[in-house]
């Protein structure tokens, strides 16, 4: 989601795009949902065996990102 202006690859403000696979967008339609829980619910249910995060080279799937979150 943005603020009304579009987000660009190649901005530096936002470097991290830089790494995103060809084809994800930088910006998501957040409009079918109710609230960003039903988003993170649908996605936890859809993708249980992705990575859901990479960071310093661990990762977390969609399915343990779930369990934390119930914690």
């Amino acid at each position: 989601m943005t603020s009304g202006s579009q987000v660009h690859r190649g901005s530096d403000s936002h470097i991290w795009l830089k790494q995103y696979p060809a084809g994800v967008p930088a910006d998501i339609d957040a409009t079918p949902y109710a609230s960003l829980v039903e988003l993170l619910e649908e996605s936890f249910a859809a993708f249980r065996g992705r990575r859901a995060f990479i960071c310093m080279e661990r990762s977390i799937s969609y399915d343990d990102l779930d369990q934390m979150s119930l914690a």
